[in-house]
């Protein structure tokens, strides 16, 4: 009889043994789900729409943030991003733009290139079809032709703006600390960096797909009457955007020639690996930036790995990220408040 029990014990004992192994071995075949999300700087809703559905429709995160941008780019109401907008002192309209693969760390730019409107298109190829990260100037619109893309002009008179670029650059007779243009110093050209703000900025996209898969693009026609040549901190990664996958990602918008000097996307992506959440990463990353006298304007927006948002915005009248997940029929749009954006007195 004992031993009938202890046999019976040890039966119901090996079986306990196999369920619960049973039971172990299927909470790890079945993993957390990984967040699926389109965000991107100002309330660019259009953009999102476009980079959510390309999500949808082919999986892919940077299928999500080139289909936003190429939206932007074309969206001739987004003054500080689209053709016909923001000429330099020649007059031309050209484009900065950059793509990053956060899983791969591969990344492609653009930067001052004329006659292609579909920046990060071309961003993409320099990344997936050269061994190179940026291309510029004549020689990116070059290989743009190479890839199958078509010349067309991106200057349009709107509003005047490349007529005034041109009289402008006609009149000029530097030195060129004080003179024409973008020579002035700034608080020359308008004493509150928020008024800076009219068309809002650069245009900076996250998207995280299902697979695992993080990217950031960004896209500018950048500042307007600029020196021809000069590049933003759009088109450098670390500056105008940065994705680094089990971390986050992060994309700037603001004031570009003092942005760069800080590299914020990719301080910002550095403070959430150690554990900052998004809108702490931000805040520490712009924190870091010792603005000009004549002020600064500048933000950032942020994912963490688990999908949780978050910004910081200095200068700005206001600053919105707009947000775009499963199952919300529309983007909605997150406010971030913005401190000042001048130096404080001593």
């Amino acid at each position: 009889m004992v031993r009938c029990v202890m046999s019976l014990l040890a039966h119901l004992m090996t079986i306990a043994v196999l369920c619960g192994s049973c039971q172990v071995f299927q909470m790890h075949q079945q993993p957390a789900s990984q967040p699926v999300l389109v965000i991107n700087t100002w309330p660019f809703v259009n953009a999102t729409r476009a980079a959510f559905a390309a999500l949808s429709r082919t999986g892919s995160a940077l299928d999500a943030v080139e289909a936003g941008c190429l939206q932007a780019e074309a969206d001739q109401s987004l003054e500080s991003v689209s053709y016909g907008h923001h000429p330099d002192e020649a007059g031309n309209v050209t484009f900065d733009a950059m793509l990053m693969n956060g899983v791969t760390m591969e990344v492609g730019a653009v930067a001052a290139m004329p006659d292609i409107l579909e920046a990060v298109s071309v961003a993409r190829a320099v990344m997936e079809r050269t061994g190179h990260t940026m291309l510029v100037g004549d020689r990116a619109a070059d290989f743009a032709v190479e890839m199958g893309f078509k010349r067309r002009s991106l200057n349009t008179d709107s509003g005047g703006q490349a007529t005034a670029s041109q009289t402008s650059a006609a009149t000029c007779s530097p030195p060129a600390d004080h003179s024409c243009g973008p020579y002035r110093p700034a608080s020359s050209r308008d004493s509150n960096p928020g008024n800076r703000r009219l068309g809002h900025d650069t245009i900076g996209m996250v998207a995280m797909d299902a697979g695992g898969g993080l990217a950031v693009g960004t896209t500018t026609n950048g500042a307007a009457h600029r020196v021809p040549g000069r590049v933003g901190d759009t088109a450098v990664v670390g500056a105008g955007g940065y994705a680094k996958a089990g971390v986050g990602a992060a994309v700037g918008t603001g004031d570009g020639d003092i942005l760069m000097r800080y590299l914020l996307a990719f301080a910002a992506v550095s403070e959430m690996s150690l554990g900052a959440s998004p809108e702490a990463a931000c805040r520490a990353a712009l924190a870091s930036v010792r603005p000009p006298p004549s002020g600064f304007h500048g933000a950032l927006a942020a994912v963490d790995a688990d999908g949780n948002v978050g910004g910081a915005c200095i200068g700005f009248d206001s600053f919105q990220i707009s947000v775009m997940r499963p199952g919300m029929p529309e983007p909605s749009l997150l406010p971030v408040p913005c401190s000042p954006g001048r130096p404080a007195r001593l």
